[in-house]
């Protein structure tokens, strides 16, 4: 299968959609498929190059907003229209990450046009920035773009109940949205061996008589560091963070900054630790969790009502609310409590290796490619014989006759996707069978149009009276009308 997939950033940005992209991309390698990657070139260079088996293209982006303001929206050249045309046309499905990102904008603009069906993952909801202008520019954008790329999508997958409710409160159809958990490599991201942890820790000068406790993510307000800066200290506790350098006038000596970790050197960082801390707000279900707990590590974080889908034991995994109290508190009792913190490891290698396994990610999410591929396949089928189909019956294979017009397309159809074309009745539809006159036309489009289709010599269905069969469909008409090429003409 040729998969289009479309991100934001890829590392070497630091961010939890770039590792789960990436984890899936080469996923999807491994088992054979053909990717092609449409990304920005934060942190890299720009252009075409392969690796891994797969083909990525780095379109020039400006990073601008999230330097001065700390929001994730790089501004892209226009070129990527270009290279997503080109991605999409060779593609057999099109899968973006987030609605919020123009990758996202120009993914769904292009499956519509060539009629590829878009599969989206949704990290995320809205999510509170200190900044009004970014809480202003995020709800634009999900009440326009977001809203248009939504409804562009065959399935949408989200990540907890928050944002399947966000998304049905925007007028979503349930049925479209599934529930997929991100994955991590449970073997790469593993308990630490025997010895193993002391030879980390003097590779990034750390003691080896503490407790060490670990952040990873990018310093910014919805991870919670601040929380974590302010935090009482604790006998034989220090605290160690990857993702950034230490704000400016900030100097403790139980706070470690690592800066920007490499992905290829993350895992190292957790297996030398002790305690995972992630007070974060907003998020789907944080990938550093994730790997926090396919490492073994007692985890800490927010309590967050939209995690009821994952049923985790709150005895063994904390979670608590995201104040610097609270944190304090459920710190020292971990800390202070060896026996607690090796049977919260357990438990989280064991969930891991059951819920967070990438193999098994991979199936999933092949079965909704394919699970869509053939509805479309399928509405197309019974576009050519004339019949309409409902989206609810495209896998039953059930047609639902609908009394219409024997039409072309309209003209504000012409950017529907192939599913919705299919749905609203706006393909080429022969009257006779739907238990119309065969010499009905649509009177509006006649009127326009009848003097166009005459110069190009396009017939509509000839009619009994021309001589021909009510079935019959001039063969010109119909190829057009299976490529998804929507024009308005009509004889």
């Amino acid at each position: 299968m040729k998969i289009a997939i479309f991100v934001s950033h890829l590392p070497p940005h630091v961010g939890g959609i770039e590792v789960v992209a990436e984890g899936q991309i080469k996923a999807l390698v491994r088992a054979g498929h053909d990717v092609m990657v449409i990304t920005s070139a934060s942190g890299a260079k720009p252009g075409r190059s392969k690796s891994n088996g797969y083909e990525v293209r780095r379109i020039r982006a400006l990073d601008t907003l999230e330097e001065k303001m700390g929001a994730v929206f790089p501004i892209y050249s226009p070129t990527i229209v270009w290279h997503a045309y080109r991605a999409v046309k060779k593609a057999d499905i099109v899968h973006a990450h987030d609605a919020f990102y123009l990758t996202s904008l120009v993914a769904a603009l292009w499956a519509r046009v060539l009629g590829r069906p878009l599969i989206l993952t949704q990290h995320v909801s809205f999510v509170p920035h200190p900044s009004k202008v970014v809480n202003l520019a995020e709800r634009i954008v999900y009440a326009s773009t977001g809203c248009f790329i939504w409804r562009s999508s065959e399935a949408i997958i989200v990540l907890n109940s928050r944002v399947r409710e966000f998304l049905i409160d925007k007028g979503i159809e349930g049925s479209k949205i599934a529930f997929l958990p991100n994955a991590v490599d449970v073997d790469r991201f593993s308990p630490a061996r025997q010895g193993e942890k002391c030879v980390l820790r003097r590779k990034y000068n750390l003691p080896e008589d503490r407790l060490l406790g670990l952040f990873v993510g990018r310093l910014v307000p919805k991870k919670g560091f601040a929380e974590l800066l302010d935090l009482q200290e604790i006998e034989n506790f220090e605290l160690v963070f990857a993702g950034g350098e230490a704000p400016n006038g900030h100097a403790r000596n139980d706070h470690h900054f690592l800066g920007c970790v490499s992905r290829e050197h993350i895992s190292e960082v957790f297996k030398m630790c002790d305690i995972f801390l992630l007070p974060s707000q907003g998020e789907g279900f944080p990938v550093t969790v994730q790997e926090a707990m396919a490492c073994g590590l007692p985890v800490i974080t927010t309590a967050d009502p939209a995690y009821d889908l994952y049923k985790l034991d709150e005895s063994l995994l904390k979670l608590v609310e995201p104040t610097i109290s609270r944190l304090n508190a459920e710190l020292q009792i971990t800390a202070g409590d060896r026996e607690l913190r090796l049977e919260m490891g357990m438990y989280s290698r064991s969930y891991a290796i059951e819920h967070f396994d990438l193999d098994t990610h991979v199936s999933q999410l092949l079965s909704i490619y394919n699970r869509e591929r053939s509805k479309i396949a399928l509405l197309s089928r019974h576009a050519l014989k004339g019949v309409s189909v409902r989206r609810a019956d495209a896998m039953s294979a059930v047609p639902s006759p609908r009394p219409s017009a024997d039409t072309l397309i309209p003209w504000r159809h012409r950017l529907r996707s192939p599913t919705r074309c299919a749905a609203d009745g706006a393909e080429r539809m022969n009257a006779a069978v739907l238990g119309g006159k065969p010499d009905d036309v649509d009177p509006l489009l006649h009127a326009k149009s009848q003097a166009r289709a005459a110069s190009i010599g396009w017939r509509r269905t000839k009619t009994p009276a021309e001589g021909g069969h009510p079935d019959y469909c001039d063969p010109k008409l119909v190829k057009y009308i299976h490529r998804q090429r929507i024009y308005r003409k009509a004889s």
